[in-house]
């Protein structure tokens, strides 16, 4: 009986040690930075492409939600300035290989750096994965298309 108790217990511990969405084999990414592709429009006529973006992505304590900035970006060829822009508390959601992330059905007023609130350009329908080594992110800038996709920088 005893045997049994502990190939039971056993079992038990391997299976909710192997459950969980992180550890030392399969870690959630912490604050860091990507470095890719943010891509604006594509499919329209405005379509834009800017390469070498930096994203730092930064984890709330309790890991429900982060902020998302992306560094000097533009988002049209005509757009005067490159601007630091801020996208705070996108929803995380544990995933097998790191998490997933997403917005409420209100969207997330993106902001400069400054503090410059740009609600006209309201992000919606955000979706993505943010890994240990890439991030892939894809939502609705106003009435625009964006994306961005990259991997883990050094830095």
């Amino acid at each position: 009986m005893k045997k049994m108790l502990f190939a039971l217990a056993a079992t038990l511990l391997l299976f909710v040690s192997c459950n969980g969405n992180s550890g030392p084999d399969n870690p959630a990414p912490d604050d860091g930075a990507y470095v890719g592709t943010v891509s604006v429009g594509i499919g329209t006529d405005d379509a834009f492409t800017l390469e070498d973006t930096r994203v730092v992505f930064t984890v709330h304590e309790g890991e429900a939600t982060a902020d998302i900035e992306m560094m000097q970006v533009k988002f049209a060829i005509t757009m005067p300035v490159k601007l630091n822009v801020l996208i705070e508390g996108v929803t995380l959601t544990p995933a097998t290989d790191g998490y997933s992330v997403s917005c409420g059905a209100d969207g997330i007023v993106p902001s400069a750096m400054n503090g410059q609130p740009f609600p006209n350009y309201t992000m919606t329908e955000i979706d993505g994965t943010v890994t240990t080594q890439t991030m892939s992110i894809s939502m609705m800038c106003g009435p625009y298309p964006l994306s961005f996709t990259g991997t883990r920088s050094a830095e």
